[in-house]
């Protein structure tokens, strides 16, 4: 195996949300991919464009963003959201609503993705 093989950025790993006070499985997976793939890095270079041709930026745009670009799918199971909506769509933009509203899948999802040990071959 060449060297440049060991890390997988664009593999994804199955990442089991777990309840934030038991540690217990929810019945949901965000399939995530490295903070390194190639969705993140075009947000990381999006965003960084306007700085460099000296323009103003038009919108604030979320630290998430590039965790967002991570998730690559998910599962909700028999789970919904909010309840009574419905399973949500998996968007980029409700990636990043979920990311941004649930403070702890945020927090799994940049844990999971920058883990590199997740996207390593053995």
């Amino acid at each position: 195996m060449g060297i440049a093989d060991i890390v997988q950025y664009e593999r994804e790993f199955p990442l089991e949300l777990k309840h934030p006070k038991t540690g217990k499985p929810i019945g949901v997976t965000f399939y995530v991919k490295h903070i390194d793939c190639g969705a993140a890095t075009a947000v990381v270079e999006r965003r960084m464009m306007p700085a460099v041709l000296g323009e103003s930026k038009s919108r604030i745009s979320s630290t998430l963003e590039p965790y967002a670009a991570c998730v690559s799918s998910w599962d909700w199971g028999k789970q919904e959201f909010e309840d009574g909506k419905g399973v949500l769509e998996m968007t980029p933009e409700n990636a990043l609503y979920v990311l941004e509203t649930a403070h702890w899948i945020g927090r799994a999802v940049m844990d999971a993705s920058s883990n590199i040990g997740n996207f390593t071959k053995d």
